[in-house]
């Protein structure tokens, strides 16, 4: 069993005793969502983290960068004051010390290692220093606090959330045929509308139906389209850190066309279409596979793939359901596969 509790967790705490129902112990654990076991001072919020990103962000590319034009060495201190200042080193520490006290100390290990893998799920990359300021708190109020909800609700939240809005750059995603796009400034200073497809593609071939879903590249510009305007609304003062909202004269108007169904235009069209996503038969053997690739075997099979899938469809893709199918498939094949388990994750 030690095998099983590396497996879904990482092993059992120094002094706790091997429960003598491990599958029923693993599946009490998802659940519910406890609060983070973590005993240190306040946790920032996600909203309350940008604060800290823009001061760094603005103060980087424009203050300090003109004042020490001519004074390399005075630049590189400047920034290095910076980013004491901001807690740029501190922040991803900290967050790392809240996973391990979760991970390590907490009473629902189990939990932990699923949000582990949700977060690499939905991951953002290093961009516009957003892992300093952005990521734990993404990873805590977006990922963690929809696990005991449906997969669909996670797909939304995780799709406006800021931090996911401006890793994959849907804040520059303007309909050129929008009003927005269509205004005189942007020909009078070259700066055209343009669609960016990185959050669309990402949502089909990451996040949802895999290129096993069969898109073409025309369905990942239509979706691109669904998603225009969705961003932060830029103002001087906080350089697109406000929060996330539906902006109409940036969305492309007309009816779109994704994976043979039509979407109206407006700001419901995102809420249709990753409905449409998340149930697609391509999505659930999508996640199946993922979730017995990260706790049983690189190679899973359709055996063990079919119980997670079932319960998917039985619970509309309710986590917690899907969760514990998963861990019961773990449980069955325990003796039979070896998993490498990174502790860290």
């Amino acid at each position: 069993m030690k095998n099983f509790f590396r497996k879904v967790a990482f092993g059992l705490k120094p002094e706790e005793k091997a429960p003598s129902d491990p599958l029923t112990w693993a599946q009490k654990q998802v659940e519910t969502i406890p609060e983070l076991n973590w005993k240190g001072k306040h946790i920032y919020s996600e909203k309350e983290m940008r604060k800290y990103w823009i001061t760094q962000r603005v103060e980087e590319n424009t203050t300090l960068r003109k004042k020490y034009k001519n004074d390399p060495a005075g630049l590189r201190r400047a920034e290095k004051q910076l980013e004491n200042d901001t807690g740029a080193k501190y922040w991803p520490t900290n967050e790392i010390c809240m996973r391990h006290a979760e991970g390590i100390r907490s009473d629902n290990p189990v939990l932990a290692k699923l949000w582990y893998f949700w977060t690499n799920h939905f991951t953002i990359s290093d961009t516009q220093r957003l892992p300093e300021f952005s990521t734990g708190a993404y990873h805590r109020e977006f990922i963690r606090a929809n696990m005991d909800k449906n997969f669909e609700t996670m797909v939304q939240e995780a799709t406006v959330a800021w931090p996911m809005i401006m890793h994959l750059d849907n804040k520059d995603n303007i309909g050129p045929k929008s009003e927005s796009g269509r205004q005189e400034w942007r020909r009078r200073e070259k700066e055209p509308a343009t669609l960016n497809e990185n959050h669309a593609r990402e949502l089909m071939e990451l996040h949802t139906i895999s290129p096993n879903g069969g898109y073409t590249q025309e369905d990942v510009q239509e979706l691109a389209k669904i998603m225009t305007g969705w961003r932060p609304k830029w103002s001087k003062k906080l350089d697109q850190g406000s929060d996330v909202r539906f902006m109409r004269d940036r969305h492309e108007p007309g009816k779109k066309n994704v994976l043979g169904k039509e979407y109206k235009a407006g700001k419901k069209g995102l809420k249709i279409v990753i409905k449409d996503l998340v149930n697609h038969s391509n999505c659930r053997e999508f996640i199946a596979t993922k979730l017995c690739r990260y706790l049983i075997t690189d190679h899973p099979t359709k055996e063990m793939i079919a119980p997670i899938i079932k319960a998917w469809e039985k619970s509309d893709g309710h986590l917690p359901e899907v969760h514990k199918a998963a861990i019961k498939v773990t449980f069955e094949y325990n003796d039979k596969y070896k998993k490498f388990q990174n502790i860290i994750n």
